[in-house]
C-alpha cells in the first residue's frame, strides 16, 4: 500500500506543543517535530500478525486514531516497517494495520511507532534558526528559513 499524503490536524491527540509567541525557538521546535523528526514516539511491547492484519501494542496509551498514518521502525522483519495507515484501535494501547506479505509473527527487534515527519530535512541550523528543505524526488526542493529569535 502506497501512502503519499500524511495529514496533520488540530484535533490530533498529543500534537507537538503550539508555541508561545514570546518563547524564542518555540516555533522552530514545532516545525522541526512535524517536518523533520516526527512526534509521539512510543515503544512497541508486541507486534503480531494474523493474515495480513498486524496488531501493535504499546506499554501505555497511545494518541493514534483510525485513518491516521504512523511510522513503524526497528522491526527485524522489514514488512512491518514503514508508513502504515491505522485500521482500528481495539484498545487504548493497541492499533492495527495491514502488511502486504507474511512476515514472521511475532515481530522481533526494538520496535517503535510515531507520527511520521512530513519529509523535510534541516539543511542549516543555528540558535533558534533553521532552514528546512523539502525532499522532492527529481527537483531541487523548496526551502523555508525560520528565524525565531525575536518574539
Amino acid at each position: 500500500m502506497t501512502i503519499s499524503v500524511v495529514r496533520y490536524h488540530s484535533g490530533m491527540a498529543s500534537p507537538p506543543a503550539l508555541p508561545s509567541l514570546t518563547d524564542p525557538g518555540a516555533l522552530v521546535n514545532l516545525l522541526k517535530a512535524v517536518l523533520v523528526d516526527g512526534f509521539n514516539t512510543l515503544s512497541a511491547t508486541s507486534v503480531t500478525r494474523s493474515g495480513s492484519t498486524v496488531t501493535l501494542q504499546t506499554a501505555s496509551n497511545h494518541p493514534y486514531a483510525v485513518n491516521e498514518v504512523v511510522e513503524v521502525m526497528g522491526a527485524d522483519q522489514s514488512a512491518y516497517n514503514g508508513w502504515k495507515r491505522v485500521l482500528s484501535v481495539p484498545a487504548a494501547n493497541q492499533i492495527t494495520f495491514e502488511v502486504g506479505s507474511a512476515p514472521a509473527s511475532p515481530a522481533t527487534g526494538t520496535i517503535t511507532i510515531r507520527h511520521p515527519p512530513a519529509g523535510w530535512t534541516a539543511t542549516a541550523a543555528g540558535t533558534n534558526n533553521y532552514c528546512f528543505r523539502t525532499r522532492t524526488a527529481g527537483s531541487q526542493g523548496h526551502y523555508i528559513q525560520i528565524e525565531d529569535n525575536n518574539p
